[in-house]
């Protein structure tokens, strides 16, 4: 949220006033960091490039120094992101090619307009805190103080409102034509410029009706999710037995298989391998900050191939399923000489009614 917001930020100041080269460089550095950080901003990227073509001030600024400036910061950051990338073996051409097909289908607009009507109600805060303070049900006689400022151009409530809605239907198509249940890099960065939209929106005078509740109301909204969020956690476990994955005790995790491998090779823990939730919490907590096997998959795991694990030794984690901890066959097939060891219980942060998370694992030790 704060590198697209800071996209945001400098993009409109570099377009607004072309006269600051700093602005440009600010705007690609920011750009880089998100793409870096996410590749959701190449959908950001994508729609700022249609904004500056679709604009005539958009064209303008294209002939000049600017948006060249931006684009080499931005290829300068990922420069080794993308040397990963081309060593890795990536290659989109299939990706692109298949997007044609995953166009067809009776069930894609329907969950199209489910993310849509997901995310409205996801801004059911900002409508109760509008209509609040704009004075819905007020009545004409109400007397409310006013906030002048000087008139918006057109440009910027078009810049506004084009960033405040069209990522949100871009990511929204395409989660629904990748198969996700979300849209493409979650909803918090999608709708950042939700609340500016109403500002605008609301004229260059703007009424403040029912101040002191409207006060209330924002904090309201912005103390009691967390709050809910806070209980829940503690009060799940105990009520309705929900295991939840912020109480996974990640720490005791990382440090047991840790010291246990250290123990046993005499070498620090260099590879961990299972399934994302489970070895990835081994992986994160481990102060030895050993990579990641993702379901021993060379296609998710690039980084790594058996001949690594059987160079460096590995842990094997996966969630038990039986009394034995028989590990998952796509595992054991892939290292028929794997030996189970005894499973490993860990409590959890808040236990409750819940019975300890039991961990099966098995060590794969080096050549």
């Amino acid at each position: 949220m704060p590198l697209t917001a800071t996209t945001l930020l400098y993009g409109y100041r570099a377009l607004a006033d072309n006269r600051r080269l700093l602005d440009w460089a600010l705007f690609g550095g920011a750009l880089g960091l998100l793409i870096l950080t996410t590749y959701t901003g190449l959908i950001l990227l994508g729609l700022i490039v249609l904004f500056m073509v679709a604009t005539a001030r958009g064209r303008a600024r294209l002939t000049s120094l600017g948006p060249l400036a931006a684009l080499l910061v931005v290829v300068a950051i990922n420069i080794p992101h993308i040397i990963w990338l081309e060593r890795a073996g990536f290659d989109p051409l299939p990706a692109l090619k298949a997007i044609p097909d995953l166009l067809v289908g009776e069930k894609h607009v329907m969950a199209w307009v489910n993310l849509l009507l997901f995310l409205v109600f996801s801004h059911a805060g900002l409508f109760v805190l509008a209509a609040v303070a704009g004075g819905v049900l007020a009545g004409p006689r109400v007397i409310a103080p006013a906030v002048e400022r000087v008139p918006i151009e057109p440009f910027a409530k078009s810049y506004v409102y084009y960033f405040a809605l069209t990522p949100l239907f871009v990511a929204t198509l395409l989660a629904v034509l990748l198969g996700r249940t979300s849209p493409v890099g979650g909803a918090a960065a999608i709708v950042i410029l939700s609340g500016l939209a109403v500002i605008v929106l609301a004229g260059d005078v703007i009424r403040l009706y029912r101040q002191r509740i409207s006060a209330l109301v924002w904090l309201g909204l912005l103390v009691v999710p967390p709050a809910v969020i806070v209980a829940a956690t503690v009060t799940l476990p105990w009520t309705a037995a929900v295991d939840l994955e912020v109480s996974k005790p990640a720490k005791a995790m990382g440090q047991f298989f840790t010291e246990t491998f250290r123990r046993r090779t005499g070498r620090p823990l260099a590879v961990v391998i299972g399934d994302k939730r489970t070895a990835g919490l081994v992986a994160f907590a481990s102060p030895d900050r050993p990579s990641l096997y993702v379901d021993a998959n060379p296609a998710r795991s690039p980084w790594l191939n058996d001949e690594v694990v059987r160079q460096k030794g590995a842990i094997v984690t996966w969630p038990v399923t039986d009394a034995a901890g028989t590990p998952p066959a796509s595992l054991k097939e892939r290292f028929p000489d794997l030996v189970t060891e005894v499973p490993q219980s860990f409590d959890r942060m808040v236990q409750g009614r819940l019975q300890s998370l039991r961990i099966g694992w098995a060590m794969i030790r080096p050549k």
